[in-house]
């Protein structure tokens, strides 16, 4: 079962001068159709100041210290609701964007985001992605948490998963892993999709060796 991409941060880095007024942000912010309105507050206690139209359900609530643009993605049938994602657009010039998409999705629509305010992408950086999977067999984890080559931690008192953290190529950063007694893998805090992908198989490549299963009792 290939690993599936659950959530991403993103963030773009656009040629908008540093300390750049919220207002002007705002100002520059031009509304269409998937991206409608872009709104912020001056302080935690003023109205909110809105450019656009609110899509139905939202109701702002005060971050000072960015403008938040709101995303509408159309529903995938007949029968689904729009889904409305959200992104935060920094004086630097940044734009942050954390949610349940795949970092290439992500990218689209930060750069979307730049064309409403008149901005260029200069840089796209992945921040972190989290993935999820299923070595599609039950995992002794008492008896893989004693062989796991990796850092591990597993206390079924207090948690039903074994946590392995797992360093990428370079050595410089650990992806933390959560393998469940029944065989679900979560991937978190990985830099790429690729570190996703490498670490998700590499922990197949362990709990697959049948010392590891958990093959119930008789």
């Amino acid at each position: 079962m290939p690993v599936r991409i659950t959530m991403s941060t993103v963030i773009a880095y656009t040629d908008l001068c540093n300390h750049t007024k919220l207002s002007e942000l705002l100002n520059r912010f031009t509304p269409t159709k998937e991206i409608p309105c872009a709104y912020f507050f001056d302080d935690r206690d003023s109205p909110v100041r809105l450019n656009g139209q609110l899509p139905d359900g939202i109701n702002p609530k005060p971050f000072p210290g960015n403008v938040t643009v709101c995303i509408v993605e159309p529903p995938i049938n007949k029968y689904a609701s729009a889904k409305i994602r959200k992104a935060k657009i920094y004086r630097n010039g940044k734009i942050h964007f954390a949610g349940g998409l795949h970092p290439v999705d992500a990218e689209i629509i930060l750069r979307s985001i730049a064309d409403t305010i008149q901005a260029k992408v200069r840089l796209v950086e992945i921040i972190m992605v989290n993935g999820v999977g299923h070595c599609g067999m039950p995992c002794d984890l008492g008896d893989l948490s004693k062989k796991v080559k990796w850092e591990s931690m597993y206390n079924p008192d207090l948690h039903s998963a074994l946590r392995v953290r797992i360093p990428n190529e370079g050595g410089k950063k650990m992806t933390t892993v959560l393998i469940q007694p029944t065989g679900a893998i979560q991937v978190m805090g990985a830099d790429s999709v690729e570190t996703v992908k490498n670490c998700y198989n590499d922990v197949i490549d362990v709990v697959s060796n049948n010392d590891y299963v958990n093959e119930g009792s008789d």
